[in-house]
């Protein structure tokens, strides 16, 4: 059974410091009972009744060397799920057309970069106000990343839109939208990726791809996606929860079960 916890006592788990009360989904797997402490209001639910494996490439591989080169990438290092919308672009873009996607939270912009070069793309609306304290670890000063981005994205200049204002605002503006993807990279902590996970959902068309960047958890209050990601998904009975543990992407088809 696949349980919310939450820890008892900082410890380390799977190369991540788990700060004592930071909250986890874990399935049935056998650790000392006294460093698990049940959550408030804790789901039992069938561990594969709702996640599944998400690893998409070669080899237990989750990550694959690309370029664009006659119509197949090799040279480029594709976000796995950004992997998986290119092994699906028929169903994504069936009469060709380009896809339409947001990426909340641009900081340098090299993840976009890679997006616009491997991906037929015909809209991709870049989501970052740039601010203080925009990030899970901080960073005081962004205008040299968004000086980087912009220098760096010019050549799409075309293909691109520009949101520099808060991810709940530009969110809201571009719901229901019926976008083939919307990617989550921003702020990591807690009340932010809770506010944003609801409204980039609802931007995404169904058959089209929602997900993010950093499943995890580290310390309590500086980044909690997989737990917040963990409980929408049990929440709103999504299925099924797509990830790579080695990349930190997770991702949804949505409206597949």
């Amino acid at each position: 059974m696949t349980k919310i916890v939450r820890a008892h006592k900082s410890f380390m788990w799977k190369n991540f410091w788990i700060k004592a009360g930071t909250r986890m989904l874990l399935d049935d797997v056998h650790l000392d009972g006294e460093v698990f402490l049940p959550g408030m209001g804790m789901i039992n639910i069938p561990f594969n009744a709702w996640i599944r494996w998400g690893n998409l490439v070669d080899e237990g591989e989750s990550s694959i060397e690309m370029k664009i080169h006659n119509g197949s990438l090799i040279g480029i290092a594709l976000e796995p799920m950004f992997h998986h919308i290119w092994l699906h672009l028929e169903n994504l873009s069936p009469y060709a057309k380009g896809l339409r996607g947001a990426e909340v939270g641009v900081f340098e912009g090299a993840n976009a970069e890679k997006i616009l070069k491997a991906l037929p793309i015909e809209k991709l609306y870049l989501i970052d106000d740039y601010g203080s304290g925009s990030y899970q670890h901080g960073n005081p000063d962004l205008s040299a990343a968004r000086k980087l981005a912009h220098k760096r994205l010019e050549p799409w200049k075309d293909k691109i839109e520009w949101m520099e204002m808060a991810s709940e605002k530009a969110l809201w503006l571009l719901r229901g939208q019926e976008f083939e993807f919307c990617y989550h990279d921003s702020d990591h902590r807690r009340p932010c990726v809770e506010r944003e996970l609801p409204l980039g959902y609802a931007t995404v068309q169904q058959g089209g791809v929602w997900g993010g960047h950093d499943y995890k958890n580290t310390h309590e209050g500086e980044c909690e996606v997989k737990s917040c990601v963990d409980e929408f998904f049990i929440d709103h009975k999504l299925s099924p929860l797509w990830y790579s543990p080695e990349m930190l992407n997770w991702w949804h088809v949505k409206g597949s079960q």
